[in-house]
Parts: structure tokens; C-alpha cells; sequence
């Protein structure tokens, strides 16, 4: 499915402020909507709603990750339910990766001098596992492994790799170099079967 956030906005005459509805949109693989949530019902006008990303569960929902609060949105469509955030889910936003369908945040200690891999219960706001990755994953762009044969595919500015969760270094799958591609600022890559 697709799941996208849709913003309208409108000044209301009596207050002269401008005040803003947000939309959960889901999609079937042809674009056609199946489901449109209003997550910002019940606001006060005062209130600001803003959405950093909208992540699949991993137990077939979907939260909206604000700011102040997370929204748990069902594949239908309805809102499940609403939490506060605190100081772990605050600052979430796309995971850098599913590990056995959870997704995985990078997480940063309290200086932001260390960052970490972690699996988050959004509802408890609470690292509950910590990934154990190779020391130098900061230094690449992670992506989705699917179809690659292998966990995660990798990139940096000189080729794409394959690693799999245990790894001490990643296996190399192309080299920009040698590759005969203009490949400045890749940004995504994704594979159609491990061949390709």
C-alpha cells in the first residue's frame, strides 16, 4: 500500500487564524484510495499538528510520528488510538531499516555524540532491543534489502554493497568506479531480484 499525508489549510474568519487538517491516505499498488483518516479532529485551533513520517507497526498498523503526540492509524483506515510522546519517540522519524518486520530507528545518546540502532515500542516509548551493527554503518546509506539476498543494501560514494545482520563488514556489489554509471548523489537503490 501507499500511505501518504495530505494538508489543507484555511483561514478562519473569527479568530484570523489559519488552521490546518492533516489526512492519513492509504492506497492500493494503483493508486486508488482506499482509506482517508483525519488525524487532526479534535484539535484546538491553537493547536499545531505536524507529521515527521508516517512507519508501518509491524503488527499490520501505521503511526504518524509528531512531534507532541503519535496517532496509531489501521490499515482501514481508523484511528486506533493516541500517545504523548517523550524523549525516546520525539525525535523519530523513517527507520533506517525492518529487522524481522520492526522497523529500526537510529538513535542518538544524550550528547548526540554515539548513534545506535534500535527497535522502539512506539506505544511505551521505550528502546527495547538494541541492533548490534558493524562499527562503520554510520559511514554508509542504508537501505532495504529485499530481493538482494541480502538484510540490507548499502551505499557511499564509492560503490553498493550487501550486509547481513552479524557481518563485520559489508560484502561489495558494485563499484561506482567500474561501473560505467554517473552516479553522483544516489540516493535510492533498490534491487528487482538478486541479479539485478
Amino acid at each position: 500500500k501507499l500511505v501518504y499525508v495530505d494538508s489543507y489549510e484555511k483561514n478562519n474568519a473569527e479568530t484570523g487564524m489559519y488552521e490546518t487538517t492533516l489526512y492519513i491516505v492509504l492506497c492500493d499498488e494503483n493508486g486508488t484510495e482506499i482509506a482517508k483518516t483525519n488525524i487532526s479532529e479534535g484539535l484546538k485551533p491553537e493547536e499545531y499538528l505536524y507529521v515527521n513520517s508516517v512507519v508501518e507497526s509491524g503488527e499490520g498498523t501505521l503511526f504518524a510520528l509528531c512531534y507532541e503526540k503519535i496517532i496509531e492509524i489501521s490499515m482501514e483506515g481508523g484511528v486506533i488510538g493516541t500517545f504523548e510522546s517523550n524523549e525516546v519517540t520525539q525525535n523519530l522519524y523513517m527507520p533506517a531499516f525492518f529487522k524481522d518486520g520492526k522497523p529500526v530507528f537510529t538513535t542518538w545518546n544524550e550528547d548526540w555524540t554515539e548513534q545506535s540502532y534500535s527497535v522502539v515500542d512506539i506505544r511505551q516509548g521505550v528502546v527495547v532491543e538494541e541492533v548490534e551493527l558493524m562499527e562503520t554503518m554510520q559511514n554508509y546509506s542504508i537501505y532495504d534489502g529485499t530481493n538482494s539476498g541480502y538484510d540490507l543494501v548499502l551505499s557511499n560514494n564509492t560503490g553498493v554493497f550487501g550486509y547481513n545482520f552479524g557481518d563485520t563488514e559489508p560484502t561489495q556489489i558494485m563499484d561506482y568506479i567500474n561501473s560505467d554509471l554517473a552516479t553522483y548523489r544516489v540516493r535510492y537503490i533498490c534491487f528487482k531480484d538478486s541479479e539485478h
